[in-house]
């Protein structure tokens, strides 16, 4: 069944989490108390969404609503652009880092073993497409902080004993905590 939870978790996916979905609407509705900034933000898109319409509307030889509603979408873009841009460049640095930190651990892995390789690509594949946190924000920066830990563990573990860790269908719990676990008390599962 199609819902706006759907919609937005859809929307979320295919922007790649740079932008948050979550959020259009959710403010105006919800009892969230605004910080100066906040309001400055939302007074800059809601004035230049005004004027936008009415200097479309104003410049068109036909007259009508249809100027003014393309003008004021227009704006209203515009302006959402310009404020959100400062955030959807955060993730998008937050991307940047866990791309270099990819790169990092393929550069560990040349001289590994085959299959140690491959089970540390699937566990990359596995961060990669990790999104269990609401904001986007927060989905890059766990992914960040994973692939960290994986990058660690590799650097600091004997790789016997990480591929049995990496193997645990529970990897994503074990890279949040950050501590390498102990093996004897893991119960292993397969990926």
């Amino acid at each position: 069944m199609l819902s706006l939870d759907n919609i937005r978790t859809f929307l979320n996916q295919k922007t790649d989490y740079l932008i948050n979905w979550n959020r259009p609407g959710s403010l105006f509705f919800s009892s969230h108390h605004y910080s100066t900034r906040e309001l400055i933000e939302r007074g800059f898109v809601i004035t230049s969404t005004a004027a936008g319409g009415f200097l479309a509307w104003n410049k068109s030889e036909e007259g009508g609503a249809a100027p003014f509603v393309l003008g004021a979408s227009l704006a209203f873009l515009l302006a959402h652009t310009v404020t959100m841009s400062p955030l959807i460049y955060k993730r998008i640095k937050a991307k940047w880092s866990c791309d270099e930190r990819i790169k990092t651990i393929n550069s560990q892995l040349s001289d590994e073993d085959k299959n140690f390789s491959l089970l540390v690509k699937q566990v990359i594949d596995k961060i990669m497409t990790h999104a269990a946190e609401k904001s986007p924000s927060a989905v890059w920066g766990k992914r960040d902080r994973l692939l960290k830990n994986l990058e660690t563990w590799i650097d600091e573990e004997e790789h016997s004993l990480l591929g049995d860790v990496l193997k645990n269908e529970e990897i994503i719990s074990l890279l949040n905590k950050g501590t390498f676990p102990q093996t004897e008390s893991l119960v292993i599962k397969s990926l």
